[in-house]
């Protein structure tokens, strides 16, 4: 009995251990888009990183306000460009039909709906007034 147990947990080991091996990659499987995401997390990980250190230079005073200002900006876009670039290979992995129009226009709908609120404060056009909203 002791052997027949044996002999089955040692086919099972062999069978789990040969199994990757013997597994047929398909076309567009889930180690592309693994690899790819990993490189775009690498890329978004270094813009962090160099917002990061953009923002400590700045706070000793070692780059100028209208410096920082434009080099930040620059490096929002980057990891923006970045993350759509991430949204656009996941949605083409889910449907293959993807119209570059749509994109665009998504994207520009995304871009003005983020300066409506960088450039909305309060008392302008547009921007609730502090004291109707209480």
């Amino acid at each position: 009995m002791a052997i027949m147990i044996g002999a089955v947990l040692c086919l099972f080991s062999i069978a789990v251990l040969l199994y990757p091996f013997l597994k047929t990659p398909r076309a567009g499987s889930a180690l592309g888009r693994i690899e790819g995401s990993e490189e775009s997390l690498q890329q978004l990980e270094s813009v962090y990183q160099a917002i990061q250190t953009l923002q400590l230079e700045h706070q000793l005073g070692r780059i100028p306000d209208s410096s920082y200002q434009n080099q930040l900006d620059a490096y929002r876009l980057e990891a923006a460009e970045i993350l759509r670039s991430r949204a656009l290979a996941e949605d083409a992995s889910r449907d293959p039909v993807v119209s570059a129009e749509s994109e665009e226009a998504a994207l520009e709908r995304e871009i003005l709906l983020a300066r409506e609120k960088i450039y909305a404060g309060p008392g302008t056009p547009g921007s609730p007034d502090p004291e109707t909203v209480a």
